[in-house]
């Protein structure tokens, strides 16, 4: 599996100009999507709870990346360096209007 995940760290991804306003234009799609499901009623719910966002912001930001780090010291024979990076990357990134939906 190691070798496999080997090829990974040659592969780079060069877009064009036209390519970066199609990667541009599909986030922007796709964030507006995400934010067509937050209600007012979402903030209200937080406002009257307000140790939500902590436990959010204390479990994004702190619990899923140590999690993720203690896989990678685990599973370190199995991934590369490149790979592991980028599952640090991803478990450091916020999860948008899905990821706080199940607090409120």
């Amino acid at each position: 599996m190691y070798e496999s995940l080997k090829v990974l760290d040659k592969v780079r991804l060069n877009f064009s100009s036209e390519g970066l306003l199609v990667l541009y234009l599909t986030l922007a799609f796709i964030m507006f999507g995400v934010a067509l499901q937050i209600k007012p009623e979402h903030f209200k719910n937080i406002w009257n709870n307000k140790r939500l966002p902590f436990i959010g912001f204390i479990s994004q930001f702190l619990v899923l990346p140590a999690v993720t780090f203690i896989l990678i010291v685990i599973f370190n024979r199995f991934i590369t360096p490149a790979v592991a990076m980028g599952m640090i990357l991803v478990a450091s990134c916020p999860g948008g209007g899905y990821g706080i939906s199940w607090l409120v």
